[in-house]
């Protein structure tokens, strides 16, 4: 009768442990075919069997054993690699995002320089549009007064060529001078018949710019008033006031321009043109200048400033 081997499952140990209970089980077979009833020899090629047998499995254990080492020892090194790329890539991403505060920081200062920017231009444009507003106003007003001084001189010709009156450029402005004679008589300040003419074709020659302002200075020599002119005047001064307010008062109320353009300066002897020491320079310096400019001149004050509206219905001889 053929000895029964016992087979025995094992769960639950490791690798070598389970080697080891191949040997006990070896040990176990051995024993029991000791104790059944088989020749000698047959027993010992039986127990030489088993150990081969024994021995094979045992081998080949180990050797799995050593080959799943070998692999958990490459998973291992393959972890550390994985471990040692994660802590680069760990590193990279912190100086990506240095850098990428460092840039975005630089974004925002460049955003706010080109906004700045922006604004800069902007207001360029805006001033270089002022400025060619105010350039082509400039050009509007001094071909408007180089109309009006040609006006003027061309209706006062013969009185400019008699040297009785000039006609002067000056910075935005046009001076007309009539020396006193040819408006006053001596020692008079009421106009008489020549000057109403000669500042009637002067109203006419204005007429057509009623945004143009105008302003008569009155100027004297040196020369103390006679006593006759005492009794109206306490000086030359009020003598110049009063010249000019007469000048004044005939271009509002005879020649029809309007008074919102019209103003008076006195000055008396205090802005000489020429050497009082001489008849023919106190001549000089007794005189009227009658000066026109444009309402938005620096030298126009707010309350002289024209209506153009009220201007134009005055100067056509309303009102």
């Amino acid at each position: 009768m053929a000895p029964h081997i016992p087979v025995v499952v094992l769960f639950g140990f490791q690798a070598k442990a389970r080697v080891r209970w191949w040997v006990y089980l070896a040990c176990i077979s051995a024993f029991l075919l000791s104790a059944a009833c088989v020749p000698q020899g047959e027993y010992l090629r039986l127990e030489a069997e088993c150990e081969s047998q024994v021995k094979r499995e045992a081998a080949r254990r180990l050797k799995v054993i050593d080959e799943k080492e070998r692999d958990i020892a490459g998973l291992r090194d393959k972890i550390q690699e994985l471990r040692t790329e994660c802590e680069q890539c760990r590193q990279e991403i912190e100086t990506y995002r240095s850098k990428t505060k460092r840039d975005n920081k630089t974004v925002r200062e460049l955003e706010k320089t080109n906004k700045q920017l922006v604004e800069r231009l902007k207001k360029l444009h805006q001033d270089i549009e002022k400025r060619q507003s105010i350039i082509t106003l400039q050009s509007k007003v001094i071909r408007t007064l180089d109309d009006t001084k040609k006006t003027i001189e061309t209706s006062l010709r013969k009185e400019i060529e008699a040297q009785g009156i000039q006609v002067e450029d000056m910075e935005g402005r046009i001076k007309v001078r009539f020396v006193d004679r040819i408006l006053f008589d001596s020692g008079k300040a009421d106009l008489n018949p020549q000057g109403r003419r000669l500042l009637k074709r002067f109203a006419d020659s204005v007429r057509v710019e009623p945004t143009q302002l105008i302003q008569v200075r009155g100027y004297t020599d040196n020369t103390p008033i006679g006593p006759v002119l005492k009794q109206r005047f306490a000086s030359n001064w009020e003598l110049s006031a009063a010249r000019a307010l007469a000048v004044v008062h005939f271009l509002q109320k005879e020649a029809h321009l309007s008074p919102t353009r019209l103003s008076a300066c006195a000055l008396g002897p205090y802005r000489p043109i020429a050497d009082n020491a001489t008849e023919k320079g106190r001549r000089l310096n007794r005189r009227i200048e009658i000066i026109i400019y444009p309402e938005d001149s620096p030298f126009a004050l707010p309350e002289t400033k024209a209506s153009p509206q009220r201007s134009s219905a005055l100067d056509n001889g309303a009102g």
